[in-house]
């Protein structure tokens, strides 16, 4: 038989707010079957009579007249996958979540390839273990005999993250890419997974292989910034970093400082450094870890009178509310370039 449209668009959301199943549920193995699925010409003639008749008002958006023609083809064929699925949309409509469940479930049954969706959405949806088992273990059965259903992957995907089986999603995202190819998609999968078993270098490895292929992709400008840094990374790749950052948002102020940070202490120009850093303050007057850096840029470049004017201010604004945020550690190397910044002045 020709498969129809859906009754109900069944989507994730739909079936998390529906009514839930509960561990402590009794659930029905399986819907009672009364007649076997031989029909007779006759029976055959009268079911797809009443089937395309439903069909036609689905169609026409009268979905509760259909309700009883698709009730009634399922008396005479109790074994027709479509139909125990679109009583399992009826039952998840009138609130009956055993019901549900079982029509459901049935449809998985006689037709797994078909009916992957709404069962299995179900059991990874529930608290249960063993139904949340059962669910990965009917997808990667779907996938075996079909590598290329797209939504069967992506469901199994989020079941395994949540597993945590990480390097199972990974296997997933190569199946995934084979059928939508490396895309921005992809390639935050599977930097976040690096970070989740937290192997910052190959989710490093995984940004940079992306920008490869898309430069100036702003996400990915922004990541690798914050994972350079958080990881210490040689200060040219950090130098490189911010400055394709830049290109893109050049009126980024914690860019601008960080830039300008890297270019004083490591020599490399203070000149763009003082520029760079006076655009931050420009943007944030109050910052008191940006009047550091410039402070600290200007005592580099030998003005230290202007260096202790600013200095100054970074040590009165780390100290107001606004600037709470600030750490010990901060505030300490505030103090330390202070006294450094005054005792050059009495010289």
């Amino acid at each position: 038989m020709r498969r129809i449209i859906y009754i109900l668009t069944v989507v994730m959301v739909g079936i998390m707010t529906s009514p839930c199943i509960q561990a402590n549920d009794t659930i029905p193995s399986t819907i009672n079957i009364s007649k076997v699925d031989t029909l007779t010409p006759e029976q055959q003639q009268q079911f797809l009579y009443y089937f395309y008749e439903a069909e036609r008002l689905i169609l026409s958006s009268q979905i509760a007249q259909a309700k009883p023609l698709i009730t009634f083809c399922y008396l005479l064929n109790p074994n027709d996958a479509t139909i125990n699925h679109y009583l399992g949309h009826y039952a998840r409509e009138d609130e009956n979540p055993l019901l549900m469940f079982a029509f459901y479930k049935r449809a998985f049954e006689l037709e797994p390839n078909e009916y992957w969706s709404s069962y299995n959405y179900i059991l990874l949806n529930t608290e249960n273990k063993e139904f949340y088992n059962e669910g990965i273990a009917n997808l990667e059965s779907v996938i075996q005999n079909d590598a290329r259903n797209a939504g069967a992957l992506e469901l199994l995907q989020k079941a395994y993250l949540s597993a945590d089986m990480y390097n199972k999603a990974l296997n997933i995202q190569d199946q995934l890419d084979s059928i939508y190819g490396y895309n921005e998609a992809s390639a935050t999968m599977r930097y976040r997974i690096q970070l989740a078993t937290k192997n910052i270098n190959k989710a490093i490895e995984e940004i940079e292989r992306y920008l490869q292929v898309d430069p100036n992709n702003y996400p990915f400008l922004l990541q690798r910034v914050s994972l350079y840094f958080s990881t210490n990374q040689p200060y040219t790749k950090q130098i490189e970093a911010y400055e394709a950052l830049l290109k893109i948002d050049s009126r980024n102020a914690i860019c601008l400082n960080n830039l300008a940070w890297l270019l004083c202490i490591h020599n490399v120009d203070l000149t763009r450094a003082e520029q760079l850093s006076r655009k931050a303050i420009m943007t944030e007057p109050s910052n008191a870890v940006f009047l550091d850096t410039y402070a600290w840029i200007l005592y580099k470049m030998g003005e230290y009178e202007s260096a202790l004017f600013y200095i100054n201010e970074a040590y009165e604004k780390m100290e107001e509310k606004t600037n709470k945020n600030i750490t010990r550690s901060t505030k300490a190397n505030i103090t330390k370039h202070r006294k450094e910044i005054k005792r050059k002045c009495k010289k």
